[in-house]
């Protein structure tokens, strides 16, 4: 459940308590949520950023300067930020080297690429196998030089990279795995080795402490150092903040090729599957350990005549904005469209400014039209930065907002560090001059001040190791002389080598909870389900955050089998982890195997998926669709045995409540959904009020719906359900979901913050305790339309066990009468019944 530092309760003791929900905190806490132990992550931000939060990333930069957004105040962290690109380490860099400080680490690659594999199934990275630069660079491809001291460095970006906040924020409905928001951690308190609490402070001053049995540090390669400083603990031998380590990288010169070459290159990027990259170089380790240098490597971008032009950058704006324009006039959504009109004024002016530059833009093109090719690219640097003790993060004498003080950064590059580049830029020289390939020329400059920006990859300062007198913490990342405190995260590395850290950060954390589980000796958690197979399609919210878990508390009549979707990942529930696998993969067994199956899929890719389904024999299936991705074609489901429309809109708790208080309501005679619906669901939940729709009109953000009985509805766009209403006006009575002048509430009843059901007057209805679970916190502000969403996941509760019982709840037809209600109004505006 999610809580905020804000709210004054007693907090209970936790088997484990995680400092931070960025990539590292989340992925240890998500891998503990079907443990049967009770987790809580104590995040300092909150789901929303905040401007309290983000004055709290203030830190002091001597050398180089770090940037604030690589500290973000927020439920995922920098994942906020991240832009999804990653690779694993190479096996060097876990490699003793004859260099100050570098003892290599204490776990070697075949150790830690287990859990590489295991992050690619859960987490959307690719597997350690997509990084096989041959891949990529095939004997055959036209530029595929030979390199002699150089290799290719693979790097793999999700295109829509994952913000651990958003994506699992769902894995904490249930009690005992708690999100605890706006609670900055000022330090841990030890006693006699063991850590017995964590101190805590809100926004707003509150102060309180979070106990547990084992704590996780995942608070990032500066906060986690800072903490342990405050806490004075893990110091015995002054190593905390030492060998602070990050990418420095910066743009250090320029290649001229000799003959053009083809833009698909991947050397300037390209996709890889579901993957976007491109291939690096570095030195080979062979001459890396033969000349003592560290794993640096540079990248090619290509540059053409309008790289980086205003005048372009304006042209596509004003497109942009006129494409939005043109979707919001169709949409109706009246009250942007002002906005869109400013912003396409503003962005077309500064094209027309710009006119001169994209002609003379257009003019110097003409030969890369003519001869098409990459013929300059801008080479950019990563290096990697030796463990330097005296690169490290520090107290500074100023405080934060809480009275604490702030970090003070110390790290630059050292010579090494320097002449590593050094040694890459010489032989990428040579080779481009020796192999026929090109010029490269440096920019102007030394390489210290050309390389040196911070690429928000901090590492180190609290380094794993076996002697506690060079480290702070051992190969299973508990805190040396302390029994219950772990670090994970970029922190923990005692080399930064030159990949992205966020996978090996997550597959450390992955290795990390495995340990902590054992510990706690957890083998299986959960209920073992014993009714009828049931495959899942989709792997979005409507599934992860209803669906799963309405299914997990039926299992007596639903058993999940396989969960399939467009990419691999996983779903964290309670009780268990499902993997989710690729479409591709479907096989005639798992469709025989099954009894039912739940279609969960977006509008752009329901039909395929569909259609997918049915190239198998589905005539034992029962299709349960969820709504309002409901295609009209009733070919798509002859396929199968019945089909079962999700529409939980029509099995909303309350609405028995309604129904129960018919007599002292009276005959409805009309309904106002104001923001409160999805237009869809609005038209479903009419229909379960009012009966048939007769006829409807739609104009601006407004829809006008008459039933069939003489009952009129109006519902009002866009959804918002923290400033929705409800109005149901009957003959003798006016509902709504709140009490107002002449206005009765639909109230909930709530006992010690779980509503427990509903009442309207004096007739009440209760919620069974495991749909008061389902629904969660109901706080003393909160209506039945601010909880829709929860509500919902009741609705879809009663509507499945139904359905598990061979009940029709709502048919095909209901569905399809919806399906074609809402195209009607959204394409045409207007709806009209006929009969038949």
């Amino acid at each position: 459940m999610i809580f905020s530092g804000e709210e004054e309760r007693d907090w209970p003791e936790y088997d484990v308590a995680i400092i931070g929900s960025g990539p590292s905190g989340m992925t240890v806490f998500t891998e503990l949520a079907a443990s049967g132990l009770e987790v809580c992550v104590i995040e300092t931000g909150s789901v929303a950023p905040s401007a309290f939060a983000d004055k709290l990333r203030k830190i002091e930069s001597e050398g180089i300067q770090v940037r604030e957004n690589s500290r973000e105040r927020i439920v995922g962290g920098t994942s906020k930020t991240w832009n999804g690109l990653s690779a694993p380490l190479d096996p060097i860099d876990f490699e003793k080297r004859p260099i100050p400080y570098h003892e290599g680490w204490p776990i070697s690659y075949s150790d830690i690429e287990p859990y590489l594999e295991v992050a690619a199934q859960r987490y959307s990275f690719p597997a350690p196998s997509a990084f096989e630069p041959r891949m990529y660079v095939p004997s055959d491809a036209p530029f595929n030089p030979r390199w002699e001291s150089l290799e290719e460095k693979i790097l793999l970006k999700q295109p829509k990279p994952t913000h651990f906040g958003r994506k699992y924020k769902y894995v904490f409905e249930p009690a005992g795995l708690d999100l605890i928001t706006d609670a900055t951690v000022t330090s841990v308190v030890a006693d006699g080795g063991v850590v017995r609490a964590a101190r805590c402070v809100a926004s707003n001053a509150t102060r309180f402490e979070i106990r547990a049995k084992k704590f996780v540090l995942a608070a990032g390669g500066i906060e986690t150092p800072r903490i342990l400083l405050n806490s004075s603990i893990g110091n015995a031998y002054d190593q905390v903040g030492r060998y602070m380590m990050n990418h420095p990288k910066g743009y250090i010169g320029k290649i001229y090729f000799t003959k053009p070459v083809a833009a698909d290159s991947f050397y300037f990027g390209g996709t890889h599957g579901y993957f976007v990259g491109y291939t690096g170089l570095r030195l080979r380790e062979r001459v890396q350990k033969e000349s003592g240098v560290l794993n640096a490597y540079l990248r090619l971008e290509s540059e053409f005549p309008w790289s980086n032009r205003a005048s372009i950058k304006h042209i596509r704006g004003s497109v942009s904005k006129l494409l939005a324009l043109y979707r919001n006039i169709k949409s109706g959504a009246w009250r942007v469209i002002p906005r869109n009109i400013v912003s396409l004024i503003k962005e077309g002016f500064l094209a027309l400014v710009y006119l001169p530059q994209l002609v003379w833009v257009g003019i110097i093109s003409l030969p890369h039209v003519v001869r098409p090719g990459v013929r300059v690219a801008r080479a950019r640097c990563f290096l990697e930065m030796e463990p330097n003790p005296d690169n490290r993060v520090v107290l500074s004498d100023e405080k934060d907002a809480h009275g604490e003080k702030i970090a003070r950064v110390v790290h630059a590059t050292t010579e090494r560090d320097i002449a590593s580049l050094d040694s890459l830029l010489t032989s990428f020289a040579g080779e481009c001059t020796k192999l026929g390939i090109g010029t490269f020329t440096r920019s102007p400059g030394n390489l210290v001040d050309l390389a040196g920006h911070d690429a928000s990859h901090h590492m180190g300062a609290t380094r794993m190791g076996r002697d506690p007198k060079t480290s702070v913490v051992d190969s299973d990342m508990r805190v040396h002389g302390i029994e219950n405190l772990y670090i994970t995260g970029g922190s923990v590395f005692p080399t930064s080598g030159n990949a992205n850290p966020t996978y090996t950060m997550v597959a450390l954390s992955i290795r990390l909870a495995k340990h902590l589980k054992n510990l706690f000796k957890v083998h299986a958690s959960g209920k073992t389900a014993t009714g009828k197979p049931i495959l899942i399609f989709g792997a979005g919210r409507r599934i992860t955050t209803d669906v799963i878990g309405v299914l997990e508390v039926l299992p007596d009549a639903f058993r999940i089998t396989k969960v399939f979707a467009r990419r691999p990942s996983a779903l964290f529930t309670r009780n268990a982890t499902y993997l989710v696998h690729p479409v591709a993969e479907l096989s005639p067994r798992d469709i025989a195997d099954t009894t039912y199956l739940y279609m969960a899929v977006p509008h752009v890719g329901i039909e395929n998926a569909l259609r997918t389904v049915t190239q198998h024999d589905c005539s034992h299936i029962e299709l349960i669709i969820d709504t309002p991705a409901f295609p009209l074609d009733p070919k798509l489901y002859r396929a199968f045995k019945h089909v079962h429309v999700a529409e939980d809109s029509v099995t909303l708790p309350w609405l028995e409540t309604v129904r129960a208080a018919k007599d002292s309501i009276g005959p409805i005679r009309s309904i106002i959904i104001d923001r409160s619906a999805n237009r869809h669901h609005a038209i479903s939940l009419v229909k379960a009020l009012a009966g048939q729709v007769r006829f409807a009109l739609k104009w601006g953000d407004r829809i006008s719906i008459s039933c069939r009985n003489g009952v009129r509805a109006l519902v009002i766009e866009p959804r918002d359900y923290k400033k929705g209403t409800l109005t149901i006006r009957g003959q003798m009575q006016t509902l709504g979901d709140r009490a107002r002048a002449g206005v009765v509430a639909i109230e909930p009843l709530c006992e010690k913050e779980y509503c427990t059901g509903f009442k309207i007057g004096n007739i009440e209805t209760k919620l069974t305790p495991v749909e008061s679970e389902l629904v969660g916190r109901f706080g003393p502000e909160d209506t039945v339309i601010t909880k829709m969403l929860e509500l919902k996941r009741v609705g879809l509760y009663r509507m499945l066990a139904r359905i598990g019982k061979g009940e029709v709840v709502w048919s095909l037809e209901a569905g399809l009468d919806d399906s074609r209600i809402d195209r009607a109004v959204r394409k045409f505006g207007f709806f009209g019944w006929t009969e038949g």
